[in-house]
């Protein structure tokens, strides 16, 4: 590394680190963004910019726009969004305080959903992919910088069209940034076999418990750009380095998206630090954990949307993830050492394919995560744990929703699993 470019990513490391505050007064507050997949009854993904007058009118959501076109609309608890497909409508929460408040608004906010979505006869899909429609350009909707991504990418952006994820997002502090990144991204592989459900896509099953995490590793899979990064990162600097070596995919210029060259870390070679710059080449960085400054939160990507009378596991399981970080960490330490992240990209590899059929790294690795993230929250002292029930019930059984689903495919096709992820 160059004299220049350690100066520049110190820079940008001390600017990253800002955003997050030194202390927090009161337990961290949790946010959400919930993909989900819309169909016609035949599985056919469903146009959801069709929704935008009926949600305006239900909801008085104010518009957002990307010139002509609606991109979201936005109320004051919760907005939606128009997905990289058009097929897939995204909620998000405002931050909240506890677990409860957000699942409040979700269900309040997914009520007005399927009273619009009623309407044309389509269904709102508990699940982490479109299952019968495959990705293609036909289906990305119309922002204008997925056309540049495609470009760039190739083929595999593509699947960003069909994919339904389930992201949770919880504030922390400075000095935890780190450490819980690290166990964000080393353990995505427990929010994937507790929480894969995208086992049929394009009509067929094609070997993935998460189809989501197994097709869309292939994005610059050598530089782990999507999913479970390398390694462990040792501070800031060293995960803005390892950044700064990935493909500098697009920029934004007077309010302009343009197509970039070469790495970041040659864009701060020729141009120097540029923050702006940076944020926008990090939003294009999907590891299963990552830190966000508009917040100051670390987001978990990893699991699917979940079937909808469980809908709350999957964020129930992040923040028990995030709040017991410091206990997990000393307790894998303990057992595996050197070997944790091998050993977890291992198992990582295996439940993207089997799910909860996949064997566990070493006997007991997922309850005691389990009972280690009910204590956490427990301590949190807002009846939280309460919603690990469906976690708990998956681990007893052996079976996540992505292997419920597949069953059910196997058993009746698409005409029995369109009913099946169904949220009604």
């Amino acid at each position: 590394m160059t004299e220049r470019l350690q100066k520049s990513v110190e820079e940008l490391a001390s600017i990253f680190s800002s955003h997050f505050p030194t202390s927090r007064e009161g337990e961290r507050t949790i946010g959400r963004e919930s993909e989900y997949p819309v169909v016609l009854p035949n599985g056919d993904a469903f146009d959801v910019q069709q929704l935008w007058p009926l949600l305006i009118e239900k909801t008085g959501f104010r518009p957002l726009k990307e010139g002509d076109l609606i991109v979201g609309l936005e109320g004051e608890d919760a907005s939606f969004s128009l997905e990289v497909g058009w097929g897939t409508i995204e909620i998000i929460t405002r931050p909240c305080q506890h677990l409860h408040e957000m699942c409040a608004i979700q269900d309040k906010t997914m009520e007005s959903l399927l009273e619009a979505v009623d309407s044309f006869g389509a269904h709102v899909l508990g699940c982490g992919i479109q299952p019968k429609t495959p990705p293609t350009h036909a289906l990305m909707s119309g922002k204008k910088r997925y056309g540049l991504l495609l470009e760039t990418i190739g083929e595999p952006w593509l699947w960003f069209a069909t994919t339904a994820s389930d992201q949770l997002h919880v504030s922390v502090v400075r000095d935890e940034v780190v450490s819980l990144l690290n166990i964000g991204n080393v353990l995505a592989c427990v929010s994937i076999a507790l929480c894969g459900n995208s086992s049929v896509y394009g009509g067929q099953h094609h070997g993935f418990i998460s189809s989501r995490e197994g097709q869309m590793k292939t994005i610059s899979s050598e530089q782990y750009r999507h999913g479970m990064p390398a390694r462990a990162i040792r501070d800031i600097e060293d995960w803005i380095a390892l950044s700064a070596q990935q493909q500098f995919l697009m920029n934004k210029k007077d309010g302009v998206y343009e197509q970039a060259e070469g790495t970041f870390a040659s864009f701060i070679e020729e141009n120097g630090v540029d923050f702006e710059a940076f944020l926008m080449h990090d939003h294009y960085l999907w590891n299963s954990a990552r830190a966000r400054t508009a917040h100051g939160t670390i987001e978990l990507r990893s699991p699917c949307q979940q079937p909808w009378p469980e809908h709350y596991a999957a964020a129930t399981l992040g923040v028990g993830l995030f709040e017991a970080g410091e206990a997990l960490s000393v307790w894998l330490d303990g057992v595996l050492g050197d070997a944790l992240w091998p050993t977890m990209r291992a198992y990582h590899h295996d439940v993207i394919h089997k799910g909860l059929a996949a064997d566990e790294p070493f006997e007991g690795f997922l309850r005691g995560v389990l009972e280690r993230c009910e204590a956490a929250l427990v301590a949190r002292g807002f009846g939280e744990e309460s919603l690990m029930a469906p976690l708990w019930k998956r681990l007893e059984a052996k079976q996540n929703p992505g292997q419920q689903a597949l069953a059910v495919f196997e058993e009746g096709g698409m005409e029995a699993l369109i009913p099946f992820l169904a949220i009604r």
